[in-house]
């Protein structure tokens, strides 16, 4: 399973952090106790688009208004911009299929959104339900808690997360209560001190909003691979 590069837990919360590393332990840097994961989470993926936006967005603003109406006008914005079809649906197959080399994982949402989820190729987005077992069939790491997510326990995991090969992926997005910016106290010069627990769930509500193509503030590296290009949502969002 190919590695995803700065795909650290620490990557994704610790924006102000400079000092810690692979082997840095995500329990001592928020002083909880690992058990393992006993709880399902929903986690998304986020495919590549279909054509490269470059040239559109580099170009200036007439002719980016022009080439959208047109776009829009002839039913191709999405279709253009999203993820390509076929390989949406070769993605879904890998990850859902039971055949010998498929995944045999939960696949969840529609394009409607009707439970609450959206996933579809316009989109670019497949959320899946992941039991403890399915985050380390799909990762290649398990996953661990420091109590229940009703009473704000962290889920995380150690090191890096990897997936598997044949997977082409520009993005990841996890559905749970993630601490940040600060797992502790930041170590830039004039650090503030710890946040409290409001602020932690309101800093990463923030994040998980955050539009496309910024670095997410919650990722202390920027250009990280675990920041979305585009935030999947509970609610019909689309970007070009």
């Amino acid at each position: 399973m190919p590695e995803i590069p700065n795909s650290l837990f620490l990557d994704l919360t610790s924006y102000g952090t400079t000092t810690y590393t692979s082997t840095t332990r995500v329990e001592d840097v928020y002083h909880v106790t690992a058990h393992d994961a006993s709880e399902t989470v929903n986690v998304a993926l986020i495919l590549p688009r279909a054509n490269d936006p470059t040239a559109l967005l580099e170009s200036d603003w007439a002719t980016r208004q022009a080439t959208l109406a047109e776009l829009n006008a002839n039913n191709t914005l999405w279709s253009t911009y999203g993820a390509s079809p076929s390989e949406y649906a070769a993605t879904v197959d890998l990850l859902t299929g039971t055949q010998p080399g498929q995944l045999g994982l939960t696949m969840i949402g529609d394009p409607a959104g009707s439970d609450g989820y959206i996933s579809s190729p316009e989109s670019r987005t497949i959320w899946l339900q992941l039991s403890p077992a399915d985050f380390e069939t799909l990762f290649g790491t398990p996953a661990f808690q420091s109590g229940s997510l009703l009473d704000d326990g962290l889920y995380f995991w150690r090191g890096n997360l990897s997936l598997p090969t044949g997977l082409d992926v520009a993005g990841l997005w996890f559905d749970f209560k993630i601490y940040g910016p600060h797992p502790a106290v930041s170590d830039l010069p004039a650090a503030p001190a710890p946040i409290s627990r409001k602020a932690r769930r309101v800093s990463a509500m923030r994040w998980r909003i955050r539009g496309v193509g910024v670095t997410c503030p919650a990722t202390s590296r920027t250009g990280s691979t675990i920041s979305p290009w585009q935030a999947p949502t509970r609610r019909p969002q689309r970007s070009a």
